[in-house]
């Protein structure tokens, strides 16, 4: 008998009556899964669990995804709309190309269908012990820590003298370096060869041609000798 999981009346993961999404999949050995849209946020909610089920000759878990706005897609929507409520802000440009980074790895992984089985999808999560953790904390908190508001966020990654007057970042070409290092520290997280990188830049509109001309050398950078450049 197919269970329902109501996430308006009950809570959807996990709840004391133990019947929500993961509580079903801790007893599970493998499942079929069918969604309209991929969530890469959401999937991360119960991959852990998905990846704890018993290896198999055959996939133990298969996702059909149903049709779905491309990232790349919806950027070209923004900018044909022209209305003042869909300007693009930096936050919307960050999340679409991230967006675009986890699309095309996907793509390489499925077919060219409008509807596929995915039987394996890479979403790289970090924790403290990963090397690229702190090199990513760091530049995003320079990169935010730029008032006094963030003086906090920024004693807790660097220490208790630290405000947004010593590390915050305000210079253009600053901040555009640290920009470069983190799209490239993420693509390097990715697994993304230099040839699929520059095809991801290649995508972006909106960014300048030497925007990704730094991003791209300093990814290159970082293939060739395992570090950022100096």
């Amino acid at each position: 008998m197919p269970t329902i999981f109501d996430n308006i009346t009950t809570p959807f993961l996990e709840n004391d009556q133990g019947n929500g999404l993961r509580d079903a999949l801790k007893l599970a050995i493998r499942g079929d899964f069918c969604v309209g849209y991929l969530n890469l946020r959401g999937w991360r909610s119960i991959d852990d669990v998905l990846e704890g089920w018993p290896q198999a000759d055959s996939p133990t878990c298969r996702l059909l995804v149903g049709m779905t706005i491309s990232p790349d897609e919806e950027l070209r929507l923004l900018l044909a709309s022209g209305s003042d409520q869909t300007r693009l802000d930096n936050a919307t440009v960050v999340k679409l190309k991230n967006r675009m980074a986890a699309d095309f790895k996907l793509r390489q992984k499925v077919t060219a269908q409008l509807s596929f089985f995915v039987y394996q999808l890479f979403a790289p999560r970090l924790d403290t012990k990963d090397a690229a953790f702190r090199p990513l904390v760091e530049r995003a908190a320079r990169l935010v820590g730029t008032s006094g508001a963030y003086d906090e966020l920024l004693k807790e990654v660097f220490g208790k003298k630290a405000t947004h007057q010593t590390h915050g970042l305000t210079d253009p070409a600053a901040r555009q370096t640290t920009r470069a290092e983190i799209d490239a520290l993420v693509a390097h997280l990715y697994d993304l060869t230099e040839d699929e990188f520059t095809h991801i830049l290649s995508t972006s509109p909106l960014v300048d041609e030497s925007v990704k001309s730094e991003t791209r050398n300093t990814y290159r950078e970082l293939l060739r000798s395992g570090k950022l450049p100096a």
